[in-house]
């Protein structure tokens, strides 16, 4: 190993190259792991390389890596993070570039799917969470060329209020992880998809390529304060246009939908936004929830307040029972944790969703999402009738918030 760690350091890109891709032949076993652990501070060296088949096995490397526990918290809390940005930082999907070289579009989405997948497993922890959010690289552009351009042409006083706003922006907790959702979840590209037919296979493909371990990480970082508020607040138009959407597709797969609706359950734990949140993913959660024959069952003054967007979906009869186990439980918990404040059980209440809950209660044959009903009716219930809802009833903190 230690002479792989001499040939990790070599001048020649072809030795490197060797090296690297010998150290990733030991990765398979969790012995060959430990035995790579001396070689993480070159392995860490690389994972900048200019080379893009030697940046990217060092990356494999480090994802690998984090089957070990330790190995992983300690690279959460090392500077990996900030050079896996960097490496996001200079991939331009949109100019089919990374840095100043020209590359296919495939081998970019896979370059930017490696170093996502390695945030991803660094962000499983809270601290590898604070990481990313503190992090302060230089801002994350595909335009960053034409932005210094543009800079020269103005005066000094523009020059220097700009950069003021600039250092306030990047000095905020999350700014990189912003600027990073704005770079892959480009607005022209929801705008696009926007008028895009529904279910489109382009869509779909979006989805499955690099943007979904973007949803990951976003799961990952909403385990924290910071990070929910950061993605409730300025990621709206991409859970609004994209992800939503996304749940409710025939095609849609499964791990795609347990993340998605992963990241969703976790914003609704964050009580100062939960009208927000109601608001946003009701129609949603209860199209998945039920089927047209169900409301159908129903007494009209049942649904009468049920949201506009429900009833469109009944129209195109997108009402559809999602099958699978955890993200139908997932789906139920969204409602739990929005009966977690006053305003959200106001608004529960109002729109009349328990009736939902009925319904998939006389047919759910599982029992641990069963419970989560009973959760949610005995919470909405007593409040109703005026029983003490200030003490914790539902016992938000037995229900874990989702990590990838």
């Amino acid at each position: 190993m230690e002479k792989l760690g001499e040939f990790l350091k070599s001048p020649s890109a072809n030795i490197r190259l060797q090296a690297i891709q010998g150290v990733f032949s030991h990765t398979g076993t969790n012995e060959g792991i430990k035995g790579i652990k001396i070689l993480i501070p070159h392995i860490l060296k690389l994972v900048n390389d200019e080379n893009l088949e030697i940046s990217t096995t060092s990356i494999n490397v480090l994802i690998n890596s984090c089957v070990d526990s330790n190995l992983c918290t300690s690279l959460s809390k090392s500077s990996t993070i900030d050079k896996v940005l960097k490496n996001l930082q200079i991939a331009d999907l949109k100019n089919n570039k990374i840095g100043k070289k020209n590359h296919k579009k495939e081998v970019i989405v896979s370059y930017i799917k490696a170093n996502l997948m390695l945030i991803m497993n660094l962000t499983r922890e809270e601290t590898g969470c604070e990481k990313l959010l503190n992090s302060q690289i230089e801002q994350i552009s595909n335009t960053q060329e034409s932005n210094k351009n543009q800079k020269k042409q103005q005066n000094t006083n523009k020059k220097n209020t700009k950069k003021e706003k600039t250092t306030e922006t990047k000095n905020k907790p999350g700014s990189v992880i912003l600027q990073l959702i704005q770079k892959l979840f480009d607005p022209e590209r929801l705008k696009e998809h926007k008028n895009q037919k529904k279910d489109s296979q382009k869509t779909l493909q979006e989805m499955n390529d690099s943007n979904v371990y973007l949803v990951n990480v976003l799961m990952n970082v909403t385990q924290t304060v910071t990070g929910r508020l950061l993605v409730i607040d300025f990621m709206r138009p991409a859970i609004k246009d994209l992800f939503l959407p996304y749940i409710m597709s025939k095609r849609s797969k499964v791990v795609v939908r347990q993340t998605i609706i992963g990241l969703i359950r976790n914003l609704c734990y964050e009580k100062e936004r939960h009208v927000v949140m109601a608001n946003l993913i009701l129609p949603y959660v209860m199209a998945r929830l039920t089927t047209k024959e169900m409301i159908e069952n129903l007494d009209e003054e049942d649904y009468e307040k049920f949201p506009a967007l429900f009833f469109q979906f009944m129209k195109q009869n997108r009402l559809i029972i999602e099958t699978d186990h955890k993200c139908r439980k997932w789906l139920v918990e969204c409602l739990v944790f929005l009966t977690g404040s006053r305003t959200g059980r106001d608004l529960l209440r109002e729109i009349k969703v328990y009736y939902v809950l009925r319904e998939l209660d006389e047919i759910e044959e599982e029992e641990d999402i069963s419970e989560q009903i009973y959760q949610y009716v005995q919470i909405v219930n007593l409040d109703e009738i005026g029983g003490n809802t200030n003490k914790q009833v539902v016992p938000l903190d037995e229900l874990k918030i989702s990590k990838k």
